[in-house]
């Protein structure tokens, strides 16, 4: 998380997460961080974080 809030677009397995205009991923292991960026404030707000099956979920 320390890499990620420093740059996280220099992040080698960050994508733009799929019909979510704001979203991103990171792939951690098994596990799947999705989380929005705010560059106005340097602002990165981590929403979920779970294994892959289940963090997509509703």
């Amino acid at each position: 998380m320390v890499s990620l809030a420093e740059n996280p677009y220099a992040e080698t397995n960050v994508k733009k997460s799929r019909g979510e205009e704001d979203l991103y991923r990171k792939r951690v292991w098994d596990y799947r961080i999705i989380f929005t960026i705010n560059d106005g404030q340097l602002v990165i707000l981590v929403l979920k974080v779970g294994s892959r099956g289940d963090v997509y979920k509703e």
